[in-house]
């Protein structure tokens, strides 16, 4: 004959709160912060605005021995390099490195590199709120230039 034994119900144990549980849960929720960040596009973008920012910067040692003469003259090689076939964002990092100095020279302004990104978000369509005396004027002026090399326009 067959017998049957019922298996013995299994109570679950509830974790205690310890160092250990607390510190992975910390842990975890860390990671889940980091995943969201590493997915959300706005993370990406900012890299690129950070990126764009480091080019401006490593450029601009080499752009402040340029004669007034020689930085004039990167308009036109800028415009030939467009006409071979470069894009604007291959040589975005250089022309905004032109525009810092030149501001630099003619008008005692050096962008901050926060004017820099604002710059840069101008370039793409976007639109970035900035205060009374954060340099709306001299933000615009590098997209400005950037756009203008192409011939179509600015605005």
């Amino acid at each position: 004959s067959l017998s049957f034994r019922p298996r013995p119900v299994r109570i679950p144990r509830r974790l205690k709160s310890s160092p250990i549980f607390a510190s992975l849960k910390e842990r975890l929720g860390d990671v889940k912060k980091t995943w969201c960040d590493l997915t959300n596009l706005n993370y990406w973008v900012v890299k690129d605005y950070c990126r764009l920012v480091s080019s401006v910067n490593a450029l601009e040692i080499g752009i402040q021995k340029l004669s007034d003469e020689q930085l004039r003259s990167k308009t036109l090689e800028f415009r030939c390099r467009l006409n071979q076939g470069d894009t604007l964002a291959h040589i975005q990092a250089e022309a905004f490195a032109v525009v810092r100095e030149a501001a630099k020279r003619k008008l005692g302004m050096r962008h901050f590199d926060v004017q820099i990104i604002g710059g840069a978000v101008l370039h793409d369509g976007s639109i970035a709120e900035m205060k009374t005396g954060e340099g709306k004027t001299l933000v615009s002026t590098l997209a400005a230039y950037l756009n203008a090399l192409s011939g179509e326009g600015v605005h």
